[in-house]
């Protein structure tokens, strides 16, 4: 099992370590996931139909597959690890809530 977990990152990881990075962005909803007592959010890119996992719950007044929000989300080049995220309010274009990873 550890040689296959191995297998599926290291091609991933070496995006991480050379920073080669993408930033998908777009019209998304976001949901919240929660299991036992962790909680993580979802981010559903609507325009290409991917999803991304954070850890950690944006600070939104709301969530869901009804409230579109526009986010840009920084990946791996082949889009295994989200690294950072921003979430701009759909009209007005102001930014809501960032997570840099740093």
């Amino acid at each position: 099992m550890a040689l296959l977990i191995l297998w599926m990152t290291v091609p991933s990881l070496k995006y991480v370590i050379t920073k080669d990075f993408d930033v998908v962005n777009g019209k998304c909803t976001i949901e919240i996931s929660s299991s036992g007592r962790s909680s993580n959010s979802i981010f559903n890119m609507l325009q290409t139909d991917e999803q991304f996992n954070f850890n950690e719950i944006p600070e939104l007044d709301a969530y869901g597959k009804s409230i579109p929000y526009y986010c840009e989300v920084t990946v791996t080049k082949d889009r295994i690890w989200a690294m950072d995220y921003k979430i701009y309010d759909l009209k007005t274009g102001k930014l809501m809530d960032s997570h840099t990873g740093k």
